[in-house]
């Protein structure tokens, strides 16, 4: 797989709003042993494995590269997952995507919030 720098950004944008800020952020403020440091490090790998997903899937060098990567992630699933509630809409997500629909280019500065952040630009 090659690097992606929009693939990059999309992978931080995926853990930030659908891991971190759900109500692991309520855990990691009530649990004291649930450090900065700890927390940290679970974003980190949640974005490297969210990154390499997303590659994998979505620009993979090959069908096999992306058949491969479907494989490894059945491997590393418990076979209990069935047991899981199956997924559904996050309204609050969805109410999001309508707003930034309807407030698009229509707020001063609105441009810098519906974009990709930069990795390069201070000001994102």
């Amino acid at each position: 797989m090659q690097p992606d720098t929009d693939l990059e950004k999309l992978a931080v944008l995926i853990v930030v709003n659908c891991f971190r800020n759900t109500v692991l952020e309520q855990y990691h403020c009530e649990w004291p042993q649930f450090t900065d440091e700890k927390m940290k490090a679970l974003m980190k790998e949640a974005v490297d494995r969210t990154y390499t997903a997303l590659c994998g899937l979505l620009k993979p060098d090959s069908a096999a590269d992306s058949a491969a990567l479907q494989d490894s992630l059945a491997w590393h699933t418990p076979a209990g997952y069935k047991k899981w509630d199956r997924p559904r809409f996050d309204q609050r997500m969805l109410n999001d995507m309508d707003l930034a629909r309807t407030l698009k280019g229509k707020l001063p500065g609105s441009e810098q919030y519906v974009r990709f952040p930069s990795w390069d630009d201070p000001a994102s």
